[in-house]
């Protein structure tokens, strides 16, 4: 199987590990030593197939890392969200307030410009520490009696105060740290990812060329090398794929349309964690072959009800050239709390657009 991208590098080396048995057993059989060795840096004196075996578990191991910290990631960036909205309510709650108690006095002119809720970090937090030093200046001068009307400091809606603004502002600022670090940690595991598909690229790349040295072109081992890149050739179209959630037996069920491709060697059902599709983090469900029925069921990243997952069916060449589908997004149903004739056995799923994966 060709490397076209992050998803392909675990089923790349399990094509690669059976023709590495088969070139240490010839070698064994021969006489001409044990076992097949690669040189791919002045790091790795000879890399050997066990190594290869342990990098592949160690992108398992880091394909269930990156999507836990992506879930991490979506988690931190919602709650932040959610309290970026709330300050940016009271932001404007105190604009009204102030406008319509303060008539005439300079506090409505020192009043902050409320920015859009979607802008950066710093552009919010400057409104929220204007905001919040005009309402304590506001309540002291409100004290000492220099605010006539205005007794005992300006509360919002819900007898929300300048203490409880100042404990928001804590809470949005830490959100904001959090998420930050939740970002930063993903960055770092895929880096160490990187590292690993380097390595594990180099050394299929120098498995190939050790292969053609040592033995003749007319050699089987020489003629059923594994492919690392596709062949020049064009990208299939995609597929038109779609799911549904069955009720029956609470789970997704992906199907599409067939392929015409000539020479379509598979299809895969991808993966990706999070709340947009993700190609650097997808991993592959399964492989159908084109003769299989069109139809998988799972219940992958779909274990409460109202969690959402996102899909693609790629069509992948016998050249190792492949396509993406447009996004799947299911949503898992809640359970009927009793049954009734007039809920539906299957509620769709949506399909999104989304940009088609090219080979690489």
């Amino acid at each position: 199987m060709a490397i076209t991208g992050p998803s392909s590098y675990i089923p790349g080396i399990n094509s690669f590990l059976p023709h590495w048995d088969a070139a240490n057993a010839t070698l064994s059989a021969s006489g001409l030593g044990g076992e097949l060795t690669v040189r791919i840096s002045a790091q790795f004196d000879a890399v050997k197939r066990s190594d290869l075996v342990a990098w592949r578990d160690d992108l398992i191991a880091f394909a269930a890392q990156l999507e836990d910290l992506i879930l991490d990631r979506d988690l931190a960036r919602t709650r932040n969200r959610i309290l970026r909205e709330e300050m940016h309510d009271r932001l404007n709650q105190f604009n009204r307030t102030a406008r319509a108690v303060l008539i005439g006095t300079v506090y409505t002119k020192a009043l902050p410009k409320v920015p859009p809720v979607s802008v950066g970090e710093s552009r919010i937090c400057l409104a929220l520490y204007e905001m919040n030093t005009l309402w304590k200046t506001l309540n002291e001068a409100a004290l000492a009696g220099e605010v006539p009307g205005l007794k005992g400091g300006l509360t919002l809606l819900g007898d929300y105060t300048q203490a409880d603004f100042e404990k928001g502002i804590a809470s949005l600022r830490t959100s904001y740290e959090r998420t930050i670090e939740h970002e930063q940690h993903l960055k770092l595991a895929r880096l160490r990812r990187d590292l690993i598909q380097e390595n594990v690229y180099a050394t299929l790349r120098g498995y190939r060329a050790t292969v053609q040295a040592q033995f003749p072109p007319e050699d089987p081992l020489v003629l059923c090398l594994p492919r690392l890149s596709p062949t020049p050739g064009s990208t299939p179209d995609p597929v038109n794929a779609q799911g549904v959630w069955d009720a029956t037996t609470d789970q997704a069920v992906l199907t599409w349309e067939a392929s015409d491709h000539q020479n379509l060697a598979h299809y895969e059902v991808r993966y990706s964690p999070g709340e947009s599709y993700d190609r650097d983090a997808e991993t592959v469900q399964a492989t159908i072959a084109p003769d299989a029925p069109r139809e998988f069921p799972t219940r992958k990243g779909l274990v409460k009800a109202g969690d959402i997952a996102l899909f693609k069916v790629y069509v992948v060449l016998t050249t190792g050239n492949e396509c993406g589908s447009e996004v799947i997004r299911m949503k898992r149903a809640a359970a009927p709390t009793q049954p009734t004739a007039s809920l539906p056995d299957r509620l769709l799923g949506e399909t999104v657009p989304a940009e088609s994966a090219l080979s690489s």
